[in-house]
């Protein structure tokens, strides 16, 4: 009836005097029970007794899937994920009797599996580490039990634990100089698989500590060689050592290695923090460098506007000082028309041991353009006429316009006399005094006219330099 072992019109001797004993193994792997019938005839001698039917009822066993052999490459403390189950064929496994050989390796997380009455889902959270530069198979050995307590065959699940690379814990880093590159390449074990890349899976600064320029820094989620973070620069001026925290996982053909923190110490540089300032053509100015912190050495480069309208008077050679008071009395003259920038350029060096060079500063000193006006006038005239000195100017200063102060003086019989003293007179004034000379001489009229910059400088003001027109007056006749 379907059974897949049993016997047929065989003699067979019974032992004890009157008994027969059958002991048939019956495998039935089916999804049901089959029913095996026995003939039995009993004789004696030439005697035959009468047939009877023995029926026995075999219970199907469960049959592992056998696809389920394997080998099934994890990683290394990734879960199992398999799920037992059969063949689809035989009766379904109510619970199974599981032994397992690590080979060695250590059972990370999920629930010890070997023991009896284990469910379909007991292997599947199982995570095993290696740490190894090769996978490392472990053997799960499954047997399968129907709900009516029928055993079937033991059956073999091979998993390969592949391998985690493990981050060199031996790595560490010498301090870096503000604004430097960190210069840290990164590396596995020398038991260790090698690691085909990296994550930087977190970034950790102290306060204070802030990136040397937009990009120059790895950000959380970046991944790459073993030069990930080599090129990383930060910016320290507090005047104390400060930490920067990556967080790093080492990864080999998609397996991830365990979380490794590394800590770097950036150093601090001096950052010199000098305002850019405006001056006067002709104005002496010193400067007194600024820093965040202690400086032992000042590389300073000094570089004017290249317009032949900007003239040092004297100005601090380019060098290395040790001191942060040497610019002083620099002179600069501006006969352009227009502000004209002097550019002061600064590297602060950080005492030893780390003798940290800070960022470059530019200190921007604008110069201001001389005041200066150009006056249009009839120098002669005659006894009555009007003077016709008119102010103009291309001048520009860096903010509000130029003026002029005007005072007159007569050197002569002129009567009456002009006004003396005129302020705050703007571009375009046509100073027009009649000068009516009394006398029977040639009488001059001086005129001194001072342009102002009240504006420049911040407001502070920029004083021109005096002219004096003369105008002759003829005596009348």
């Amino acid at each position: 009836d379907g059974s897949t072992q049993g016997s047929g019109g065989t003699n067979v001797a019974a032992d004890p005097a009157g008994t027969l004993h059958i002991n048939d193994q019956l495998v039935n792997t089916s999804s049901a029970s089959i029913t095996a019938t026995y003939t039995v005839t009993p004789t004696s001698g030439a005697c035959v007794g009468a047939p009877q039917d023995i029926i026995v009822t075999v219970r199907p066993e469960p049959v592992v899937d056998p696809a389920l052999a394997g080998p099934f490459n994890v990683c290394s403390d990734d879960a199992v994920g398999i799920t037992l189950g059969t063949n689809g064929i035989s009766v379904n496994a109510a619970f199974y009797t599981i032994a397992v050989n690590p080979n060695g390796l250590t059972q990370s997380d999920g629930t010890n599996s070997a023991g009896t009455s284990k469910f379909a889902d007991e292997i599947a959270d199982d995570e095993w580490t290696n740490t190894s530069n090769v996978p490392v198979s472990v053997f799960y050995t499954v047997t399968p039990f129907s709900s009516l307590n029928c055993e079937g065959q033991p059956f073999v699940i091979e998993v390969s634990i592949l391998p985690e690379p493990v981050f060199d814990s031996s790595i560490n880093p010498a301090p870096a100089c503000s604004d430097l590159p960190i210069a840290v390449t990164l590396g596995v074990e020398p038991f260790s698989v090698a690691a085909d890349s990296y994550l930087v899976s977190n970034v950790d600064e102290d306060a204070g500590l802030t990136p040397t320029s937009a990009g120059s820094v790895t950000i959380n989620g970046a991944s790459g060689g073993d030069n990930l973070i080599f090129n990383d620069s930060w910016t320290n001026v507090t005047g104390s050592p400060l930490d920067v925290r990556y967080t790093v996982r080492p990864i080999t053909a998609g397996c991830e290695g365990d979380d490794f923190v590394l800590t770097v110490t950036i150093n601090s540089a001096p950052e010199v923090t000098n305002a850019d300032f405006i001056v006067c053509s002709g104005e002496d100015f010193d400067i007194s460098f600024l820093t965040t912190s202690a400086t032992v050495q000042y590389d300073l480069v000094v570089v004017p506007d290249p317009s032949a309208d900007l003239v040092a008077v004297n100005v601090t050679a380019d060098g290395s000082y040790a001191t942060a008071s040497h610019v002083i009395a620099n002179q600069f003259t501006n006969t352009g028309n227009t502000p004209l920038n002097v550019e002061y350029r600064v590297i602060p060096t950080g005492p030893a041991p780390s003798s940290c060079a800070g960022p470059e500063k530019t200190i921007m000193v604008t110069v201001e353009p001389e005041a200066i006006v150009s006056i249009s006038n009839d120098a002669n005239l005659c006894s009555g006429d009007d003077t016709a000195i008119v102010l103009t100017s291309s001048v520009v200063p860096t903010a509000g316009v130029i003026s002029y102060d005007v005072q007159a003086l007569s050197l002569g019989a002129i009567n009456p006399p002009p006004v003396f003293s005129r302020t705050g007179l703007s571009i375009g004034t046509d100073i027009t005094d009649n000068l009516i000379n009394i006398g029977t001489s040639v009488a001059e009229v001086q005129y001194t006219i001072t342009p102002q910059l009240a504006g420049a400088k911040n407001s502070v003001g920029c004083p021109g330099t005096p002219t004096i027109i003369s105008v002759f007056v003829e005596p009348q006749p």
